[in-house]
């Protein structure tokens, strides 16, 4: 089974001078580093240990272009007719 894949934003923040992450399926958990890469280090590092606390782990959040999405409701119309 493949792990859940998680939503990670990483935002460069001039008033902390670092990188700043958000996990928004844990509740907005925030991690941070000073470069890019060590965010994401981070907060992969930050996601494994929420996952190992967990006893039931959230839904993941997918990102779905918005001409996809109206594909998939045409699609999924026509599956439950």
């Amino acid at each position: 089974m493949n792990p859940p894949r998680y939503s990670i934003l990483i935002q460069w923040s001039p008033e902390d001078q670092c990188y700043v992450v958000t996990l928004p399926e844990w509740g907005n958990a925030h991690t941070h580093g000073a470069t890019y890469a060590e965010a994401a280090e981070m907060a992969q590092e930050a996601l494994e240990l929420l996952m190992e606390d967990e006893e039931t782990l959230p839904s993941p959040n997918f990102f779905v272009f918005p001409e996809e999405e109206s594909h998939m409701e045409e699609t999924n119309k026509a599956q439950t007719v």
